[in-house]
Parts: C-alpha cells; sequence; structure tokens
C-alpha cells in the first residue's frame, strides 16, 4: 500500500497579485515520503507562486492542497501554524529578517515551533551548518553577509530540526558548485528519515551521480504543471 502523501495537490486552481506573472491552472502533484521532486520553471516566466501554496499561504480557488493529508483549507490557524512548523524552506530570494542576525534567523523557526531549549537548538544548527561547509553560524546582520555564506545558511535553517517537508527554491544561486556535494548529502539524509523534498529552478540540476531516488519530475510552463 502507497504511503499517505506528505504534499499533494488536487487539481489545484490559484489566481495571484503581483509580481506572479501565473497562478496555477488544475495542477496535481504527490510527494511521499522519501521522494524528491524536481521541478523546472520555464525560462523567462519569472517566480512562481507553487512553494507558498505548498505551505497554504495562498489559498487555491478550486481543488485543494493537503499537507499530511490534510487540506490547507480546512486547517484552523493554529494548527495550520504547526504544520507550518514541519515545513523547511529555502526561499528564492533569502527570506531573511533584516534586523536580527544570521544565527538568529536560522535558529527562528525551530524556537518558535518547539520547546527545546535554545542552546540545544543552537548546538544542532552549529553542528548542521559544519556539514553545509559553514564553519561556524555567521553572526552578522544578513545585508552585511557574503551571498555564498548566506546560502548555506539558508540551507542550515530549511533542514534544521528535521522537517518532514524541505522546498527548496533555487537553492544553489550563489553557491559554488563544490558546495553541491554538501546540499546532496543534506538531501539525501532528509530522504532516508523519511521527508519529501521539493526543488524549484529554472532547470532541471544535474544530479547525476548523487544517487537521489526516487525522483519525479514536472515542469511549469505559464499556469500549467506538468509531470514529465
Amino acid at each position: 500500500m502507497a504511503n499517505k502523501a506528505i504534499l499533494e495537490f488536487r487539481q489545484a486552481t490559484v489566481v495571484v497579485p503581483e509580481p506572479y506573472e501565473f497562478g496555477l491552472e488544475e495542477a496535481d502533484l504527490r510527494l511521499e515520503s522519501g521522494e524528491l521532486a524536481l521541478v523546472a520553471v520555464e525560462r523567462g516566466q519569472g517566480p512562481t507562486p507553487l512553494a507558498e501554496v505548498a505551505q497554504g499561504l495562498i489559498d487555491p480557488v478550486s481543488g485543494e492542497v493537503l499537507f499530511r493529508g490534510k487540506s490547507w483549507s480546512e486547517r484552523p490557524p493554529a494548527d495550520a501554524a504547526a504544520a507550518r512548523g514541519r515545513i523547511g524552506r529555502v526561499f528564492r530570494r533569502g527570506g531573511w529578517v533584516s534586523n536580527l542576525n544570521v544565527d538568529e534567523n536560522i535558529t527562528l523557526p525551530l524556537r518558535h515551533h518547539s520547546n527545546l531549549d535554545p542552546a540545544e537548538i543552537r548546538e544542532r544548527a552549529v553542528a548542521l551548518g559544519k556539514k553545509f561547509g559553514l564553519a561556524e553560524l555567521p553572526t552578522e546582520r544578513p545585508a552585511l553577509c557574503p551571498r555564498t555564506i548566506l546560502r548555506r545558511a539558508e540551507w542550515t535553517r530549511a533542514f534544521l530540526g528535521e522537517p518532514e517537508l524541505i522546498i527548496l527554491a533555487e537553492p544553489l544561486r550563489d553557491a559554488y558548485s563544490e558546495l553541491l556535494r554538501c546540499l546532496m548529502t543534506g538531501i539525501a539524509e532528509a530522504l532516508l528519515r523519511g521527508a519529501a523534498v521539493l526543488w524549484i529552478s529554472g532547470d532541471f540540476p544535474d544530479l547525476s551521480g548523487a544517487g537521489l531516488s526516487p525522483l519525479k519530475r514536472y515542469r511549469i510552463q505559464g499556469p500549467r504543471l506538468k509531470e514529465v
């Protein structure tokens, strides 16, 4: 019997405001435990709202989007907030809180969504950051931190706390190619423990030799999301 999907789009149609050019039209997508999906956005199309819809931040006008078998539209606010606490994310444009230091940004989601001691959270973040090539957690403001360091810090924030769903929007932006192995190791470990990973980028990344499976591929052209 198939595992219950961690994330599922069922004929979801989404109408969005600027800066998005396109919403989604009758989108179907299913991600189960241990699955990685790559979503390539047509070149020149601009940003897609796929990540926001997956997190229940934008509601479909028809169809539904489910996380762990329950529609976002049916979740009370407190339940939806708790569910989002089980989702890690790399944002297309960083998503940093500008008046917090980078290390505070990294630990903020887990401090907010768990009862763990802050010292333990920081210890976990330091250990995870080292896996992604950070000798230590950056302590400056995001605006003063080099972009390549910020990218590794984003990976650390997204994977911290062993989330059930990890959304990676253009995760290799500003990252040197030699860091790809660090990210692939993090993804492989997450899949092995049962997480699902949604990778959104301008094209399908070359993951040859990474040993990541099972693998699904989708392409977004205008508002249409199609499995390929």
